[in-house]
């Protein structure tokens, strides 16, 4: 049973080791994962750390061996919070930075250790009710004068992370409450309108080609043709010479575009509805900017951990809107067609895409880069013909090992529990993985690739 009480009191626990680490000057590391949610959760305990004084520097890190954790211990840091790195390792590294490591994540853990917040030990879904960044904002609360300052970065977070599971692409659970905090705070406005990428920033036909989720088929990733399809449908691209966006529509042009979008989205095997929703807006964040909608914000981010400079994306978090924002964009704008030119390559080749009971293995070797995988896994999961399935891609890495990222189907009826799996499996095969319930990863030497995946399919059947 979820017990909110007893997750504050935790929260408040990591919150005073925290304060007393800031007040006495302790060098603190905070480790992350270069994601959205990873950048979110950094950001909030990065300002926690800095309005008390304190003294920390920040790292992101996809993937941690042996041999990584072992160097940090030898660098003589006071504290070291890990930000959903420790891949379910968290009792064995308690004792190898003796007592010096703080944990805090929400995907299912293997175990449970000293010093450790974990949404699932106190009956919270972490794929779904709360992310790594709305742990971050209770830590948070529990020290600072102004307890909700940083709920907008908890609520972009989980909007990373793929929360928005409720009606209308609402975000629920302790998500919801972290809204309405961002809302009580003047941080923060919802309404229901279109879902379209870039909503405030890119031309009409644009944001339609752009978008991927709902994937509209012949439209999504097709600029061109969408363009032309605009032009007959009674809407005006432009204003005198200004393309229109999104946002700039009125409720009467907003339904002609549904109903010229209706027979793309039905081809797709889905209802013209997926494309409307809930969306969540910056009040504070400037109207024409990618910045203004949280899903393209936590979009930016994604594109600055997943390219390899997640340090930007903590920049614009914490406040810079020059040159790290600039830099983001630029960034946002290759990691949305990266993505793109990445799913039309595994779609257009049989070879790429091998159906195997309630998986797709998506055989992404040469084409996706490790940082991208679950990106790109993402994006393939939402595709109608393919969503009823598990999309497992796989990828190789830099260092000669296979990148493995899983992503539940949005319509997949399957229950298997993939960050279990992939743990338990990865394991027995020299390597290492985990996540939760709907999405997982896991990295395993190459010669046991082909075993991974037959052991995950066979895992997933049950006894």
């Amino acid at each position: 049973m979820a017990d909110i009480e007893a997750l504050r009191d935790a929260a408040s626990q990591i919150g005073q080791t925290l304060k007393e680490a800031s007040r006495s000057k302790s060098d603190i590391l905070m480790m992350a994962s270069p994601e959205a949610d990873g950048i979110a959760s950094a950001a909030i305990l990065c300002k926690t750390v800095f309005s008390m004084g304190g003294i920390f520097t920040a790292r992101f890190s996809r993937y941690m061996a042996d041999r990584d954790f072992e160097k940090l211990s030898t660098q003589g840091h006071d504290l070291l919070v890990f930000m959903e790195v420790a891949d379910g390792r968290e009792e064995e590294l308690s004792r190898l930075f003796k007592g010096k490591a703080v944990f805090m994540g929400h995907h299912q853990p293997a175990e449970k250790a000293e010093r450790s917040l974990n949404s699932w030990s106190f009956g919270f879904d972490g794929s779904k009710e709360v992310s790594g960044s709305g742990l971050a904002y209770l830590v948070s609360q529990s020290v600072l004068p102004n307890p909700n300052s940083a709920a907008w970065l908890a609520v972009l977070g989980a909007l990373g992370d793929r929360q928005d599971t409720g009606a209308k692409r609402s975000l629920i659970g302790l998500n919801e409450m972290f809204v309405q905090d961002a809302v009580g705070a003047s941080q923060l406005e919802f309404q229901e309108d279109l879902l379209l990428f870039g909503r405030e920033v890119k031309p009409l036909h644009e944001s339609v080609a752009l978008t991927s989720d709902p994937y509209i088929q012949g439209l999504t990733g097709n600029r061109d043709i969408s363009l032309s399809t605009f032009s007959s449908s009674g809407i005006d691209l432009k204003r005198s010479s200004r393309w229109r966006v999104s946002s700039d529509l009125t409720n009467e042009e907003r339904d002609k575009l549904l109903v010229m979008l209706t027979s793309y989205i039905e081809v797709s095997g889905d209802s013209v509805s997926s494309l409307l929703g809930n969306t969540y807006l910056l009040r504070r964040e400037d109207e024409h900017s990618y910045l203004r909608d949280g899903r393209d914000f936590a979009a930016l981010l994604d594109a600055t951990g997943r390219l390899g400079r997640p340090s930007l994306g903590l920049a614009v978090c914490l406040g810079d809107r020059g040159k790290a924002l600039s830099e983001s964009e630029k960034l946002l704008t290759e990691y949305k067609s990266a993505i793109l030119r990445a799913v039309n390559i595994l779609l257009s080749g049989d070879d790429r895409m091998v159906p195997a009971d309630q998986f797709v293995l998506c055989v992404a070797d040469g084409v996706v880069s490790e940082g991208m995988a679950g990106a790109v896994s993402r994006s393939i999961s939402v595709i109608p013909r393919i969503r009823e399935k598990v999309v497992v891609l796989r990828a190789l890495t830099a260092q000669g090992e296979v990148k493995f990222s899983a992503r539940r189907g949005s319509m997949c009826a399957a229950q298997a529990d993939l960050g279990s799996i992939f743990s338990k499996v990865a394991a027995g095969l020299g390597g290492g993985g985990g996540g939760n319930q709907a999405m997982a990863g896991a990295r395993v030497p190459a010669a046991k690739s082909a075993e991974f995946f037959e052991r995950v399919r066979k895992e997933a059947k049950g006894p």
